[in-house]
């Protein structure tokens, strides 16, 4: 009986103090999301039923004393103090403390009621437990009581340490005025599997009402995240800024658009949740912000391995919907005051787990082997493609919504009509349409072909869709252009905004390189070229007339193969002429294992 009462009351004022923690939680983001309140109550009634046995014992000793008052200040302090802490020290380590105000002041007296005032009743259950337990038992409950509070006070010096009150004083200084900047990148995003541009599962409801310019043409120029990428941040091609490597890192002399916004008096922040572009990878230069799994508490206090499982279990950065809530925490911070900001969101990256509903949107949740591994991603029959394809899509459809929330709040801010977006993808994945799984590894146009849509700051619009062949390269003259900010150097790629008057103009062929092994695909939008420059093999496909690219032309057109693959090597040397110097480190042992948890590392 004594122990099935310290059992309720320990899970009871652990769910109580979770409540606390969890008020203040989404009381600093303002979103709410089942995924980020669950794995914040579990850790929070995980610490106080810890602490509860001190909680129990000094209780016990107040009665003996006859000091009611006594006894529920005790239980009350022991019972919430090392959530409390816990909390604080989260909120030192993140900057995101509440903002004072009326809302908060009522959410946390709610809170406090809650935890408070039932925990009162509680005591009476914790102190006659203790009370029949023996002297040896009282013992061990208040030294595991006591070394709770003190594990809980550690971690608060330890996030305090390592807090960066600096970078908020930065954001501080930014100027007041006009417009915001927001680059959104979508991990993994095959254009034929969204439906706004045709495809035939309701993949992407939301993005139609964005409004803005729709590149139905946009290529990318890479096969993987990290070479992309650097090309949105910086308007260079893959061989030139030379990110090409899996221990690639962002040359030191690589001017990049957060530095240029930054200097124009922007506050920057470049959240992501995609370990290819973390700050191990330099990808945080120029950011008064930034953030990557890498940089929360649990995943840099724990040990490596429950760091780990932290991360991938508990915090779910691969959720654009948990992504989402630091976004909010930015923008809470920077208030008035513009930005520039990018999120990488990983979604719809393998493995495909969407959340419910999403889980069972195109079909049951049943798993398969690329929902659940994204290093063997290679389904045995047809119905297990067929299942990983749902569950891709339903990772799509989970990453629309989040987005559409996202904007929502910005709109609820006063944000949204004043700030310019950009939405792109890194590159898309392949599902045997050439016989592999993935990416990385062809230039097949299910890998090239991406999103990307353009939406200046201003009131509702309509989405205007542009046919012309446009990639990844005129990302960064558009954001400097959006916020009419000067480009540090002169880029290859030119700004997109004038197709919002003229959605017909020219469009200009592209070149794609960046695959692991090594290889070049040139297309114009009708014609397509790839070569693999060591061995010489070409293949040549003419899109209008084979969209799929099952029909190669290159046997049968050797003169037409020859003349492009002049071009594409001259390019090619045009491009490599001025690269930059990459630094190529060894990769840490937390960097493989996120990169081998993606599919990158085998």
């Amino acid at each position: 009986m004594a122990r099935g009462t310290a059992a309720v009351s320990a899970l009871s004022v652990g769910a109580f103090s979770g409540v606390l923690w969890a008020s203040l939680e989404l009381t600093a983001a303002r979103a709410w999301s089942l995924d980020r309140a669950l794995p914040v109550m579990a850790c929070s009634v995980a610490t106080t039923s810890a602490v509860l046995p001190l909680s129990a014992v000094l209780a016990w000793w107040c009665r003996r004393r006859g000091s009611t008052l006594g006894r529920l200040v005790f239980f009350e302090v022991a019972a919430i103090s090392s959530a409390v802490l816990a909390l604080w020290g989260y909120l030192e380590y993140s900057g995101a403390h509440p903002p004072l105000s009326a809302r908060t002041a009522v959410i946390l007296a709610i809170a406090l009621a809650g935890a408070l005032v039932p925990a009162g009743v509680l005591a009476w259950l914790a102190e006659h437990a203790v009370a029949r337990a023996s002297g040896r038992l009282r013992a061990v409950a208040g030294v595991v009581g006591l070394l709770t509070l003190a594990a809980s006070a550690l971690w608060l010096v330890t996030c305090r340490l390592q807090a960066d009150p600096e970078r908020w004083e930065r954001i501080g200084r930014a100027s007041a005025s006009e417009p915001n900047v927001v680059l959104l990148i979508a991990d993994t995003l095959r254009a034929d599997h969204v439906s706004a541009l045709g495809y035939a599962r309701p993949t992407t409801p939301n993005l139609e009402e964005i409004g803005g310019v729709l590149f139905t043409a946009a290529r990318s120029v890479a096969a993987w995240t990290r070479p992309a990428v650097a090309t949105m941040v910086s308007g260079l091609h893959p061989e030139t800024h030379g990110v090409l490597n899996l221990t690639s890192t962002l040359p030191g002399d690589l001017p990049l658009v957060t530095e240029a916004f930054a200097q124009a008096g922007f506050a920057t922040a470049f959240l992501t949740a995609n370990p290819n572009t973390g700050a191990v990878f330099d990808f945080d230069r120029g950011c008064d912000v930034f953030f990557d799994s890498s940089r929360h508490p649990l995943a840099r206090l724990l040990p490596t391995t429950l760091g780990q499982l932290a991360k991938r279990i508990a915090l779910r950065f691969d959720r654009a919907s948990r992504l989402n809530a630091e976004v909010l925490r930015f923008l809470e911070r920077v208030r008035e005051r513009r930005f520039f900001l990018v999120v990488h969101y990983n979604d719809p990256h393998a493995p495909y787990t969407p959340a419910a509903p999403f889980d069972r949107l195109f079909g049951s949740a049943r798993s398969s082997p690329s929902s659940r591994d994204p290093s063997s991603v290679n389904p045995e029959t047809e119905a297990q493609r067929q299942a990983a394809m749902s569950s891709y899509d339903g990772e799509i459809a989970a990453l629309d919504r989040a987005i559409r929330d996202l904007l929502d709040e910005m709109a609820r801010r006063g944000l949204l009509a004043r700030t310019s977006l950009v939405l792109v993808s890194d590159h898309g994945e392949e599902f045997a349409d050439h016989g592999r799984y993935g990416h990385g590894r062809t230039l097949f146009e299910e890998i090239l072909r991406v999103l990307l849509l353009v939406r200046p700051a201003g009131e509702e619009q309509p989405l205007i869709r542009s046919a012309p062949v446009v990639s990844q390269l005129d990302v960064a003259p558009t954001l400097l252009d959006l916020g009419h900010v000067e480009p540090p150097l002169e880029l290859p790629g030119r700004s997109l905004l004038p197709f919002l008057s003229d959605p017909s103009l020219p469009g200009r062929p592209v070149l794609a390189t960046g695959v692991l092994p090594k290889a070049a695909a040139w297309c114009d939008g009708h014609t397509k070229l790839i070569l693999d420059p060591v061995s010489g093999r070409a293949s040549l496909f003419d899109l209008d007339a084979d969209p799929e690219e099952q029909n190669d032309l290159a046997s049968t057109q050797a003169l037409r193969v020859e003349e492009l693959r002049a071009m594409v090597l001259h390019q090619l040397g045009q491009y490599q002429a001025t690269r930059l110097q990459s630094h190529d480190p060894a990769l840490s042992p937390d960097v493989e294992r996120e990169l081998r948890a993606l599919g990158y590392v085998r």
